[in-house]
């Protein structure tokens, strides 16, 4: 799909942006297509950005957006460009909870909406029997963000309910190829009705220009010796993500003799785990846990390479974060990820779960500043024109246009 101009979100209108809204009195406007919004939570995590992002940056002339949420979690609440009384957030009290589904159907034709875009299963479940028990009946958008149902009552839930509900869908999004051909193949009843639409990331947000002159104060503040070499990692620290093979690998770099420090940003339940296995390693001194950090890009500006060791991803967004700042990626050969890098281009691409081919493709980088520096331009450059976050909001507006101007599917 041809890029188009970005249109950086800026800062936030408004101060107090959220609350928890029943405030649904403004009035719908006659000239623009209502959209209910529908995501779990606005948690610091890929899906949920990328869901703020569009929120942010779709055309006001055009649509007209509400959002509601059903989980705790507003971490990104000020990034949301929209009316406060145009956003619900109800945590549900329990598992059983279903009352958002309700508050859709209320939503829909209180406000007289168009369209219903919902992002990841639980919303898929909610928006769609919400926008089905309405009087409008409008299509719902889909967005699916995992490559396959992560656990047993995932799966269960997704045979019985979530595949019948995704199957009558106006449409459903997914984030790379890979993640198409995955449900396509379990699925073929989608066949027809899906568009791959890659994640996009504001390349003049993730700049690193104005955080260089800051690089020496942050390797100062974590402890790193002059001329050291720093890998770091953006990813919650849970399994999936594969930091034991990245401190496997991690520890072969420095049996090779390249003096490094590992940088971890995210936070978990492997914490400990992690902690205990860096000791076990000969590791402790060299690996820092930044823990959640709000804002990444101090990180990247400061670290000659990202690494992602995951054993599981979709279409990473700290890969497009990475590589938008300039920095070479390492990642594992599953999922989207080969789509993004460009082995031996913008990064290096590596098998899953294999430390020893990991540490090499460590070294190799730790060994070559300039191939580094080479890697980490073309990156930016392919980011920027493939990857925009104008182009993932614009092909969206087509979707979300095209379903509110036909009849919904059955």
């Amino acid at each position: 799909m041809a890029p188009s101009v970005t249109r950086p979100p800026g800062p936030p209108t408004l101060g107090e942006r959220w609350q928890h809204m029943t405030n649904w009195s403004a009035s719908p406007s006659p000239n623009r297509i209502g959209v209910l919004f529908v995501v779990p939570s606005l948690r610091r995590g890929g899906a949920e950005t990328q869901l703020v992002q569009l929120v942010s940056a779709i055309d006001r002339r055009q649509f007209e957006p509400h959002v509601l949420t059903f989980e705790a979690g507003l971490d990104q609440q000020e990034m949301l460009r929209i009316a406060p009384e145009r956003v619900v957030s109800r945590p549900r009290r329990h598992k059983a909870d279903f009352s958002a589904i309700g508050i859709a159907r209320d939503l829909i034709d209180r406000q007289g909406l168009a369209v219903v875009h919902t992002t990841l299963p639980t919303a898929t479940l909610r928006g769609w029997v919400g926008a089905r028990l309405s009087r409008r009946r409008p299509g719902v958008v889909a967005a699916v963000h995992a490559m396959e149902y992560m656990s047993f009552q995932a799966r269960l839930l997704g045979a019985v309910v979530t595949d019948r509900i995704l199957a009558r869908c106006a449409h459903v999004i997914f984030v790379c190829r890979a993640q198409e051909r995955t449900w396509l193949n379990r699925l073929p009843r989608l066949a027809g009705r899906s568009s791959v639409i890659y994640n996009g990331i504001d390349s003049h947000h993730f700049s690193p220009s104005p955080y260089r002159a800051s690089v020496p104060e942050t390797r100062r503040a974590w402890a790193v010796p002059d001329g050291a070499f720093i890998a770091c990692c953006i990813a919650g620290l849970r399994r999936e993500k594969g930091h034991d093979t990245l401190f496997h690998a991690f520890a072969r770099v420095r049996e090779l003799g390249h003096e490094g420090v590992l940088v971890l940003a995210g936070d978990g339940v492997l914490a400990e785990p992690l902690r205990r296995l860096a000791k076990n390693l000969g590791l402790e001194g060299h690996v820092r846990f930044l823990g959640e950090v709000n804002d990444v890009r101090p990180v990247l500006a400061a670290s000659d390479i990202s690494v992602m060791a995951s054993y599981s991803e979709t279409f990473s967004m700290a890969i497009l974060e990475s590589l938008a700042m300039g920095v070479p990626v390492i990642g594992t050969k599953i999922g989207g990820t080969p789509e993004v890098i460009r082995d031996g281009i913008t990064g290096l691409l590596v098998s899953q779960a294999n430390a020893a081919e990991l540490g090499d493709a460590m070294v190799r980088l730790a060994r070559d500043p300039v191939e580094r520096r080479e890697m980490g331009r073309r990156g930016r450059v392919v980011v920027g024109e493939e990857f925009s976050a104008a182009s993932m909001v614009a092909s969206t507006e087509r979707l979300l246009l095209e379903t509110a101007t036909r009849d919904p599917c059955a």
